[in-house]
């Protein structure tokens, strides 16, 4: 059983939502406001109970928006009138391609990372955009308060921003890259990175 089903009830009230993953979401908003996306359609990739879903429905509800969850936490997701599909980043295959795909807080868990930006590239609309944000161990404090983190998820692996620009640039030119937190958490950076188009 995945640890992540464990938290299909709590997620929300952790106390990680106000110091990272709001702040998370607020920073990838701002930069979807500023995107013109091809097809006005987004995925959220591992997308957790749909709190990003649920901001960008009040924010920007003009986009067509949907999620990508393999955990238990989806079924909260769904029970707020999202449409997420029960699956993981190795496994999804769409038909449809996005005009931006967004993973938040989840990229440090795939165990094949390289794949997971391929297989955001194959399912990104040319001309989109993919937007990752997540903590990195960029200093000792960093690596104290992330092992504590890994106290209560899964193993993951945080990369540092060179090694986060070498896997994207094969398939994504660099648009943006920002530190999105507070000093008295863990160095959060945001990219947000553009697919060439045909």
């Amino acid at each position: 059983m995945s640890i992540w089903n464990l938290y299909e009830k709590t997620y929300e009230g952790l106390w990680v939502q106000h110091i990272s993953l709001r702040p998370t979401r607020k920073a990838v908003i701002r930069a979807i406001s500023r995107l013109h996306l091809p097809e006005n359609t987004l995925l959220d990739m591992s997308c957790g109970t749909g709190q990003l879903l649920d901001d960008l429905k009040n924010e920007l509800p003009e986009l067509k928006c949907m999620g990508v969850e393999p955990s238990l936490m989806r079924r909260t997701a769904v029970s707020k009138g999202h449409m997420v599909i029960e699956s993981d980043v190795e496994s999804f295959k769409s038909s449809e391609k996005f005009g931006c795909i967004v993973c938040t807080h989840a990229f440090p868990y795939f165990s094949d990372q390289i794949d997971a930006v391929s297989r955001f590239s194959e399912h990104t609309h040319p001309g989109g955009y993919l937007i990752i944000a997540h903590a990195e161990t960029k200093t000792i404090y960093d690596g104290l308060m992330l092992m504590f983190v890994k106290l209560t998820t899964s193993k993951a692996k945080y990369p540092a921003p060179s090694k986060m620009i070498e896997l994207l640039e094969p398939y994504y030119k660099i648009c943006e890259v920002v530190k999105i937190n507070a000093w008295y958490v863990p160095s959060i950076t945001m990219y947000v990175a553009r697919k060439g188009e045909l």
